[in-house]
């Protein structure tokens, strides 16, 4: 996003559009991950990383071919088909690989290489545009460079099918009966992990996307300077990530979770009024780690509570709530960010962050501590 932001505000268009472009893959993804998750749970987690993999990248040369503001928003609609079939299967599979004990840190750690992924690829959208433009004699900012910053995150997403096709799981994945409804038995529990899910898609909508167009619209800052605060935005998310296993040791799964995202309230809140760049930095820094910190403990957590046949389904409705309430909110943030009302974003993503928080305490704090259910046949 920090590349493909830029390389629409180089084309001309402005946050409004972008939010639109945001919010349409946002609102597709929401719509068919549901069915993904299905999908998913009938022909095997491996399968639909590989096919979602390669749609990504075919979607990737294509926006980064045209600068046509329809073509845009509706390759951008399409974008979000992959991107359901590659969310549903990844949590369903790592905990159908990996035993209660040491399930935490198998989600934490694979948290803690995503964020080091993100940051090498915040401080690649820093460096990449000025290595493209000084080898075309162009600035940082044109069209040309950051398209081709753009075009190597296509290369990347290639490159990373081949881990992919070379794994072999360690238990039959797909289920019998096929693609089926019938899959959905823990009601209760997923209806209130759907609910925590919706929540928190509205939060992160009014801001999780904008960071690095509100560092250029308030600050004024450039492509470098916006990638290193996004890259130390993740530093402070793998360190976060590296601790939450043994936090959610001493504090139970439900009350780490909870506790932390309370704790990302002020800051999230006080971006708004943020009298500087560095101040902005700093208080995105702890923003950003305390809010990642819960996502492997809550995703383990998550696929714990349901049975191994609905698991993916159950990927697939969480997401589906993140992304439909994500749509409004992403939409809204782009018009409140263009006309420079930065309060409004992040002190709603605050006020629902707090709401949601509490929810979940509420809602599970009595199975925080409580044995997993025995796994079903498989596991």
């Amino acid at each position: 996003n920090v590349a493909f932001n830029l390389y629409l505000l180089s084309l001309g268009f402005n946050a409004v559009f972008i939010g639109t472009v945001l919010a349409l893959r946002m609102l597709f993804h929401g719509i068919l991950v549901f069915p993904a998750g299905l999908v998913c749970d009938a022909i095997g987690r491996r399968r639909s990383f590989l096919i979602g993999g390669v749609a990504s990248v075919v979607m990737i040369l294509l926006l980064s071919s045209t600068q046509n503001p329809a073509l845009l928003l509706v390759i951008a609609a399409l974008s979000g088909i992959p991107l359901s079939l590659e969310h549903v299967a990844w949590e369903p599979f790592m905990m159908e690989n990996s035993g209660e004990a040491e399930r935490p840190y198998l989600f934490s750690m694979n948290a803690t290489i995503g964020m080091v992924a993100i940051m090498a690829g915040s401080t690649l959208a820093a460096i990449l545009p000025a290595a493209f433009g000084a080898t075309l004699g162009l600035e940082a900012m044109a069209i040309a460079p950051l398209r081709f910053t753009v075009l190597s995150v296509a290369v990347l997403q290639a490159l990373s099918l081949i881990p992919l096709y070379l794994i072999r799981p360690s238990t039959q994945e797909a289920m019998p009966g096929g693609i089926s409804l019938s899959n959905i038995q823990s009601r209760d529990v997923i209806g209130k992990l759907v609910l925590i899910s919706g929540l928190t898609g509205l939060a992160m909508g009014f801001v999780m996307q904008f960071y690095n167009v509100y560092f250029a619209a308030k600050f004024g800052a450039g492509a470098g300077s916006i990638g290193l605060v996004l890259a130390l935005g993740s530093a402070a998310a793998i360190l976060s990530t590296a601790l939450a296993p043994m936090a959610a040791e001493r504090l139970g799964k439900v009350r780490m979770v909870s506790f932390v995202n309370l704790l990302s309230v002020p800051f999230i809140f006080s971006l708004a009024w943020a009298p500087g760049l560095a101040a902005a930095g700093v208080l995105f820094f702890f923003a950003n780690g305390l809010r990642v910190m819960g996502l492997p403990i809550l995703s383990a957590f998550s696929m714990e509570r349901v049975q191994r046949r609905e698991r993916a389904t159950t990927i697939g409705l969480t997401h589906l709530a993140f992304d439909i309430l994500n749509t409004p909110g992403t939409y809204l943030a782009g018009a409140w960010i263009a006309g420079a009302n930065y309060g409004w974003p992040f002190g709603l993503a605050a006020g629902v962050v707090a709401v949601w928080a509490l929810l979940f305490l509420r809602f599970f704090d009595r199975q925080s501590v409580a044995p997993s259910p025995a796994p079903v046949t498989g596991d």
